[in-house]
């Protein structure tokens, strides 16, 4: 039926097909994934919308910038002592489950504040209502991306899984691109306010019946209690890891450009390529390149491994920031071009990001026994929240630096100064990926020897 419907040909087909032939049938790791629809699509009106909407509202833009970045800071600590929490948790549900089930609520309230904002909003209400609204994230997406990758322990299975969540993710923050373009044909007088506030609506209304989905999806495997293990043995085992060194660089910088080009998009395509009205539309068509080519550098990673799929995407990316600085205005064409090859690389980037991770905790899991997972995702939460704080903390300040205004005309050398420090920031970044990546040590060969080395300790102790 799945050969039927998707046939291997087709972009999303040899997935789906390799998918069905695997442990967990399609229709439930779809079922498993579908809260990636809604929790996905959080993230770019947190970067695009809220900045301005909040400066809008009557805080001053640069410390918008600085309360953004702040409150990303401080989430980002709080990322690996949750991680630790959601590892101990011991109960006849299971360790993942009753996390998720717990973000839920806080996610919703925390929802709830931080994009219907009162008139005279102040740095204290935005400060609070986004620590609540990332603490409910947090516990979401750890318990979520653990479940996720302790569903297989196979090299490509894992990726194809996490493929798939980190797929619906991205069409969730496809289809919430939709509401700020409809919202502005049928409202009367549209405002960024009345965008948010509708964005709320389809991201929070959905999550708790998706989560209830997902919990009769899938069982959680079970959990076999760690070996009693020192803190200073598990501490040196964590912070000598090669691999997980350069995992966490490489989201980082990849959260940077990515925080950079999202709070940069709305200046750049209105001012400087005046084209204002094209701005969403511009987001749409950067989100159907991340999820159409997606499965195809899945399939590049089958063949040559995924920290050089990876690595061949930035290269791209990367080229495509060269473009952004020379992009003429008003070239409708043109622009269409870039922005699609800005989205190439998105989706496949966080899927592949993860599922080395996963093949990181499979290295952990030899060296001391533990299952840390997801400790370990909350590292590369946190270093992605970094890059996504640092960028709107470097960024909005270096637009006040060079004279750059969100709500008047610019001169010529103040949007020339947009241009560069968009093209700079991503294209510096995903060259610096591409550096660290390229000789990743942990290849198909080697995670099939970490998954049978606890098999053969128990032979040989037995």
């Amino acid at each position: 039926m799945i050969q039927r419907l998707f046939p291997a040909g087709l972009l999303w087909g040899e997935l789906f097909v390799a998918l069905e032939k695997g442990e967990i049938p399609l229709r439930r790791v779809f079922g498993f994934g579908s809260p990636a629809l809604a929790v996905g699509s959080l993230g770019l009106p947190l970067i695009i919308f809220l900045p301005p909407l909040y400066a809008e509202m009557g805080i001053d833009l640069a410390l918008v910038g600085f309360l953004f970045m702040m409150v990303r800071l401080f989430d980002m600590g709080t990322d690996p002592i949750l991680g630790v929490l959601g590892d101990h948790v011991k109960s006849r549900w299971g360790r993942r489950r009753p996390i998720l089930v717990l973000s839920v609520p806080i996610l919703l309230l925390g929802g709830l504040f931080v994009f219907n904002p009162p008139i005279g909003v102040s740095p204290t209400y935005l400060v609070l209502s986004m620590l609540l609204l990332y603490v409910g994230w947090t516990f979401f997406t750890l318990s979520h991306t653990a479940w996720a990758s302790e569903l297989s322990g196979q090299y490509h299975q894992r990726t194809r899984i996490l493929g798939v969540v980190q797929g619906l993710g991205l069409t969730g923050a496809l289809l919430i691109l939709f509401v700020p373009v409809i919202y502005d044909r049928v409202a009367d007088s549209p405002t960024i306010a009345g965008q948010a506030s509708t964005m709320a609506w389809f991201i929070f209304v959905p999550i708790p019946f998706l989560v209830a989905f997902a919990l009769r999806s899938v069982n959680e495997p079970a959990f076999v209690p760690p070996k009693p293990i020192g803190f200073l043995k598990s501490i040196r085992v964590l912070f000598s890891s090669f691999a997980l060194r350069r995992v966490l660089l490489a989201d980082l910088l990849f959260g940077l450009q990515a925080g950079a080009a999202g709070s940069l998009h709305f200046f750049f395509v209105g001012q400087v390529l005046l084209m204002p009205e094209a701005a969403s539309p511009f987001l749409l068509i950067i989100f159907v390149s991340s999820v159409a080519f997606l499965p195809v550098w899945m399939k590049l990673s089958y063949r040559v491994g995924k920290h050089r799929a990876f690595c061949w995407g930035t290269l791209v990316q990367s080229i495509a920031s060269v473009l952004v600085v020379f992009l003429p205005p008003e070239q409708i064409m043109w622009s269409i071009l870039v922005f699609i090859l800005i989205g190439v690389n998105n989706g496949a980037a966080g899927s592949l990001t993860r599922s080395m991770m996963a093949d990181v905790i499979d290295e952990d899991h030899v060296a001391t026994g533990q299952n840390r997972g997801a400790l370990f995702f909350s590292m590369l939460t946190m270093t992605g929240k970094l890059g996504l704080a640092l960028a709107v903390g470097i960024a909005y300040p270096l637009l006040a630096l060079i004279g750059f205004s969100a709500g008047e005309a610019n001169d010529q050398a103040s949007l020339d100064g947009v241009r560069y420090l968009l093209g700079g920031i991503t294209g510096l970044a995903h060259l610096a990926i591409f550096v660290i990546m390229w000789n990743f040590p942990l290849d198909q060969k080697r995670q099939a020897e970490l998954q049978a080395e606890p098999r053969r300790q128990e032979q040989t102790s037995g």
